[in-house]
């Protein structure tokens, strides 16, 4: 018993180092070094935070342009869509996940920005958390956005001939004065 422990003993070393020097090979591969290096300068986390930066205005720039001009009630129902979703992550992660990708990367945030800007313009919050003014803002959005369908829908279907504006003015009666 005692040749066979040592077999598996001297079995065992050999893997360990064979184990050593693969992990040398991958510590000291050309590719991990310059990965490591370009991780570790302070400018790629400024460029991966402004990228989210602008992922996050092209969002909400696209999604207000939708809102304002758009009389499809597909593409509002889309735009509803994002929303609830924005809302759901929001509501799991107590902020917006594009939020806290600028959070990480920049050590601020547009969220964080506005609301310094209101609290210096005396617009307080009744609670200082910052997921609580994201969702107001999304569900002011959304309610908008769900009047603006309704009331598309109710144009369409000619229920209401009084909000028609292309009245004739023959059907108006006329006022003669003496």
């Amino acid at each position: 018993m005692s040749k066979s422990k040592e077999k598996r003993e001297k079995r065992e070393t050999k893997e360990s180092k064979k184990k050593t020097c693969r992990e040398k090979l991958v510590e000291d591969n050309i590719v991990r070094r310059i990965s490591n290096f370009i991780r570790q300068t302070p400018i790629l986390n400024q460029i991966i935070g402004y990228y989210y930066v602008i992922i996050h205005g092209i969002i909400a720039t696209f999604g207000i342009l939708v809102l304002l001009f758009s009389n499809n009630i597909i593409h509002l129902a889309c735009l509803l869509i994002v929303i609830i979703l924005d809302s759901f992550c929001i509501v799991v992660l107590h902020d917006c996940p594009l939020t806290m990708l600028e959070q990480k990367y920049l050590k601020t945030s547009a969220v964080s920005t506005r609301f310094e800007a209101l609290h210096k313009s005396n617009v307080v919050f009744e609670c200082n958390h910052e997921y609580e003014s994201q969702l107001e803002l999304l569900i002011n959005v959304w309610s908008f956005c769900a009047i603006k369908m309704f009331a598309i829908i109710l144009l369409r279907t000619n229920v209401a001939p009084v909000l028609n504006a292309n009245l004739e003015l023959s059907n108006i009666p006329k006022l003669y004065l003496v």
